[in-house]
């Protein structure tokens, strides 16, 4: 004799990510989030570097590319969210983001 459970939500939570849309909605927040932390901690490292180069036009520079690379990743991390927005509207997934 064969012996059958039902997998649903309240036995395993994992059966929650049943679908792409659900995927997606559930990391990218956490993901955003990592990188929000991340930006910041790449702002503050450049700008203690800032204030320790001196005088050093070619530290200088390494610290501002710091920011610079931080504000673009930042950027790129927005726009990539927007375009996962616009995309679950044009295809119809729900990303509850």
């Amino acid at each position: 004799m064969v012996y059958a459970i039902e997998i649903n939500e309240t036995i395993f939570p994992g059966a929650k990510l049943n679908s792409f849309g659900v995927i997606l909605s559930t990391t990218l927040p956490l993901l955003f989030t990592v990188a929000t932390v991340l930006f910041l901690i790449y702002l503050i490292w450049g700008g203690i570097d800032w204030i320790r180069s001196g005088n050093n036009k070619e530290n200088t520079i390494k610290a501002q590319a710091k920011w610079r690379y931080a504000i673009l990743g930042y950027i790129v991390m927005i726009v990539s969210l927007l375009l996962v927005k616009l995309l679950g509207f044009v295809t119809g997934i729900p990303f509850h983001l």
